[in-house]
């Protein structure tokens, strides 16, 4: 074998490995069996309230995840790790049956929407002073399940204008961040684009660190109602 060759397979083999780890790490929708889940997501609810059911179902030539909530709240999640400064470019395509009525993104009691996208980040807890520790205590006493230091939920409002930032109603270490508003686009599959980088400083002001899950969302325990959303695949990209 010439020693061209030889240079050429061995360049080969050494870019195969960079290639696998520059994947999106995140698995699609796209990728399940209808009436199952795709690979790596799972449900968390919240202690002692139902749980929103999520299945994969057919829309068209594709599938995507239905979301069923009645009463319920749940989020369909998965677990990864990358940096956003490598993958900024957050992409996903929703569609909502409806809007709830009585919601209100500032109250608890109005704390229903009928599609979220959560982003949680490894952000060290010790960092936060004492009282904001304590709140986020609080909040995992009543979700009953141990929160990220910092989280941006992206929401569907009927009212906020588009890009309003506000602190959920239980800690303001989840921002919530208004990506579409009104209801122009209901019952129809829209599709949202945003940057993780710009987001995370806009809602905590400083540079964000890694990711360690993304998570969908359809809740009505607190209005009581009942509403069904869907939910495409959530892309990544590196610009």
């Amino acid at each position: 074998m010439s020693p061209e060759r030889t240079l050429v397979l061995v360049c080969l083999c050494l870019a195969a490995p960079l290639a696998i780890a520059a994947e999106p790490p995140i698995q699609p929708f796209s990728a399940a069996e209808p009436g199952a889940l795709p690979a790596g997501w799972h449900v968390e609810g919240i202690r002692g309230r139902p749980k929103t059911a999520y299945t994969a179902v057919t829309d068209g030539d594709r599938v995507v995840i239905q979301a069923d909530a009645e009463k319920s709240t749940a989020g369909l999640v998965f677990d990864t790790r990358f940096s956003p400064t490598e993958w900024p470019v957050l992409q996903w395509g929703w569609k909502i049956s409806e809007h709830l009525a009585g919601t209100d993104i500032l109250r608890k009691k109005g704390d229903d929407f009928p599609a979220r996208v959560y982003v949680s980040f490894d952000y060290d807890k010790r960092r936060l002073p004492v009282g904001k520790r304590f709140q986020l205590g609080l909040a995992q006493l009543i979700f009953g399940a141990d929160l990220p230091g910092a989280s941006i939920c992206y929401v569907w409002d009927r009212n906020l204008r588009i890009d309003t930032i506000l602190p959920s109603a239980y800690t303001d270490r989840v921002q919530m961040i208004v990506v579409r508003s009104g209801d122009a686009g209901v019952d129809t599959w829209v599709s949202e684009t945003r940057n993780l980088v710009d987001d995370y400083r806009a809602a905590f002001g400083e540079e964000p660190p890694d990711v360690v899950a993304i998570s969908i969302a359809t809740d009505t325990d607190d209005s009581g109602d009942s509403t069904r959303s869907w939910f495409g695949d959530i892309e990544l990209a590196r610009k």
